[in-house]
């Protein structure tokens, strides 16, 4: 899931530019969401970009979460694996 806070531009993030965002990604199987209030920040230890937050979405609960980019794209797909053995069934 893709939450973005603010455009390009640093505004607020609409409808229309989470939609063309995650199009211009070519995401098929990612949510993306808009967070304009920056509400997520409140998971985080201090706010920053990016903040990866993995959450089971069968029970709402947040398994991890990640402040930063992540080094490479092998430790973005540990953090993905290590917390899909999280996810109930």
């Amino acid at each position: 899931m893709g939450i973005e806070m603010e455009d390009n531009a640093g505004d607020p993030v609409t409808r229309d530019f989470v939609t063309h965002y995650a199009a211009g990604k070519n995401w098929k199987d990612v949510v993306a969401l808009a967070d304009p209030l920056e509400s997520m920040f409140a998971y985080a230890p201090q706010p920053a970009v990016p903040l990866f937050i993995a959450i089971d979405a069968g029970t709402m609960r947040i398994l991890d979460l990640f402040v930063g980019g992540f080094s490479s794209q092998s430790s973005r797909i540990q953090f993905i694996e290590r917390n899909l053995n999280q996810v109930s069934q």
